[in-house]
């Protein structure tokens, strides 16, 4: 979308110039790729941090670094320029676009009903509280929808509340279970309403969740590799090794969900929305990781559906889910290397188990690699 035509889309535009960070005051902000693509957002913004001293706010979208328009840029290249450009010069330039306005509470349609039919979920974020006066009702509510994406487009807004799905009352169904009622469709009919009856505990649920995220992103997103423990030598080119990571998730009783979802791209099932301190996240999973292996057996012939309902019968019968991951940055070299050479899984597997993550008394594992080749 041209700069000029943001301001139809509900947009202003704002030139942030964000310091560099110190000792004692952190660059304090997380940026996230959403799922429409060329939208990186402002997910989180930490207190007296340089991002807020700077004015940035949660939901500003990036769009230049330094006159770089980096809309189609990777996460990886433009968290690499930011820290290039602190270290050189110790600020950055940057252009974000802002909503103009939320909800007006005035408005006498707040409490209309809307029946909307999405062909395509994509772009269709929500969270879910249960309500102070009733523990039976789950309050599901929309967030973060951006104005370009299909979402916006097929009339749906922030805070709208979801009261059914394909004509299936949800205001009682789990957060997990509404997820999995989406996910298994590729379009669907919903039934919504910008209920003013929640909009305050909507409101309040965002703050806490926001709080609770930045109490542990104080800088991740810009030394966000530390966290990513690629530590098992996939293959060795002539650019150097290609790492795989391997993280055991299990549902924590404290949670719902595991706090991610996926999305299919050219063949590979890749780690999208990761939400921070849910059992994802604190497996090690971070966005744009690719699931190669889930309880070693190979996934890559699943079809989307299929993964998903395989992760949630392991999640329902309380197994843990055993990933094998590989970086996104690293698929090409990945399928450049699948064809020219066979990879050895066998052994590439047997050395990351014996490692001691599981097992390693357990004799079955050789059986169930020969039974993968």
């Amino acid at each position: 979308m041209p700069l000029s035509e943001f301001s139809n889309h509900d947009y202003e535009l704002h030139n942030i110039k964000l310091m560099k960070p110190t000792e004692t005051i952190p660059v304090g902000l997380k940026l996230t790729k959403q799922t429409d693509s060329c939208q990186y957002i402002m997910t989180g913004i930490v207190e007296q941090s340089q991002a807020d001293l700077a004015g940035l706010k949660v939901d500003d979208w990036l769009i230049k670094i330094e006159d770089n328009d980096i809309r189609l840029k990777d996460l990886q290249d433009i968290l690499e320029n930011i820290c290039q450009l602190f270290n050189d010069v110790g600020f950055i330039n940057m252009l974000i676009a802002r909503k103009k306005s939320s909800v007006d509470l005035s408005n006498p349609n707040l409490d209309k009903i809307r029946h909307i039919t999405l062909k395509e979920t994509s772009g269709l974020y929500f969270d879910s509280f249960i309500s102070d006066t009733n523990d039976q009702i789950q309050i599901h509510f929309i967030n973060n929808i951006q104005p370009i994406s299909i979402a916006y487009q097929s009339g749906l807004r922030n805070n709208d509340r979801i009261l059914t799905v394909n004509n299936i009352d949800v205001t009682k169904t789990s957060k997990e279970d509404l997820q999995f009622m989406i996910l298994k469709n590729k379009s669907v009919k919903l039934t919504v309403i910008n209920d003013s009856k929640y909009l305050e505990s909507i409101e309040n649920f965002k703050h806490n969740e926001i709080q609770k995220t930045l109490s542990s992103i104080i800088y991740e997103t810009i030394d966000h590799r530390k966290l990513n423990d690629f530590n098992n030598i996939l293959f060795i080119d002539d650019q150097g090794p290609v790492y795989l990571k391997h993280c055991i998730v299990k549902k924590e009783s404290s949670y719902n969900a595991l706090g991610f979802s996926l999305y299919y791209e050219d063949g590979f099932h890749i780690i999208n929305n990761i939400e921070n301190n849910f059992p994802g996240y604190n497996s090690g999973l971070r966005n744009h990781d690719i699931i190669l292996f889930v309880n070693k057996k190979s996934i890559q012939k699943l079809l989307p559906n299929d993964l998903t309902m395989l992760i949630r019968s392991l999640v329902l019968t309380n197994k843990i889910i055993d990933l094998i991951i590989l970086k996104k940055n690293d698929l090409q070299r990945y399928k450049n290397y699948q064809r020219k050479k066979s990879i050895d899984w066998n052994s590439i597997l047997l050395n990351i188990y014996n490692e001691g993550s599981i097992n390693n008394n357990d004799t079955r594992v050789v059986q169930q690699y020969q039974s993968m080749s």
